[in-house]
């Protein structure tokens, strides 16, 4: 079973949407305050995201 992080890294693996919005969509995603993501996977796939933005 695979989760929202893999998803997040799936979508910009194939190219279906901008990393600068998927950075934006899981930032908003761990704001909310029933986020109950793990935070340093979180912050690991935020780091990547970051490297990919155009």
């Amino acid at each position: 079973m695979h989760g929202v992080l893999w998803v997040i890294a799936e979508l910009n693996r194939v190219g279906v949407t901008d990393a600068r919005t998927l950075h934006a969509a899981l930032t908003a995603i761990q704001a909310h305050p029933r986020c109950r993501l793990p935070n340093a996977d979180v912050q690991r796939v935020l780091a990547m995201l970051s490297g990919n933005r155009t």
